[in-house]
């Protein structure tokens, strides 16, 4: 059996399209039927956790991060809880997934994920059916009965909704497997933090060009 995501309930389509415009941009409709699916959850889908933010903290990222200049490009909406954001790419056709790490959120550093969020996450539920993927497969094969092992699994309760922060970026030099660098921070209080370390890179970057 498919264990599904923690997951908040679905949304509706006047929720999603307010949200659209707010947002100053058009929304997959891959993407908004997973919406009204479950409103923001998040679990492991074979060996990738997914974090999916609900529509309301999509829209809090961007009022954070546009007034910074971060986000001009692209929509966040979800995360890996370790540091990478996944994002909605305006610069391609057809909206691709991407994966991009917060800090520093630098374009230059992104990784395709799949030509849609749907794709995407077909490939990691079962690879088999990655070549023929459908946008209103989505909800189905989240919530589908399949043979055990089940491809997802619940997160962890006690994590659940934070983000890992590294304490000092690996982009300024720290270690990357330092336990002791590494704490769970609330969205909203990683944010800040998220701003705060681009700014810091970006004077960097800025006083070698």
């Amino acid at each position: 059996m498919v264990t599904a995501f923690t997951s908040n309930p679905g949304t509706d389509q006047s929720t999603i399209a307010s949200a659209a415009t707010e947002l100053g941009r058009a929304l997959p409709s891959d993407y908004q039927e997973l919406l009204q699916t479950m409103n923001g959850g998040e679990g492991l889908i074979g060996d990738i956790f997914f974090r999916l933010y609900s529509i309301q903290q999509v829209l809090c990222i961007q009022k954070t991060l546009a007034v910074e200049g971060l986000v001009a490009d692209i929509r966040i909406i979800g995360s890996n809880g370790g540091g990478e954001a996944y994002a909605l790419d305006y610069q391609e056709q057809g909206m691709p997934l991407i994966k991009v790490p917060f800090i520093p959120l630098d374009l230059k550093y992104a990784i395709p994920c799949g030509v849609s969020i749907s794709v995407f996450l077909l490939e990691c539920i079962d690879e088999a059916m990655s070549d023929q993927p459908k946008p209103s497969l989505i909800s189905t094969i989240l919530k589908r009965q399949v043979a055990s092992p089940s491809p997802i699994r619940p997160g962890n309760p006690q994590i659940t909704g934070k983000e890992i922060h590294e304490i000092h970026p690996i982009i300024f030099g720290d270690s990357p497997t330092d336990k002791a660098n590494k704490a769970f921070m609330p969205l909203e209080d990683y944010l800040k933090m998220v701003v705060f370390w681009n700014a810091q890179y970006r004077k960097i970057v800025g006083n070698r060009a």
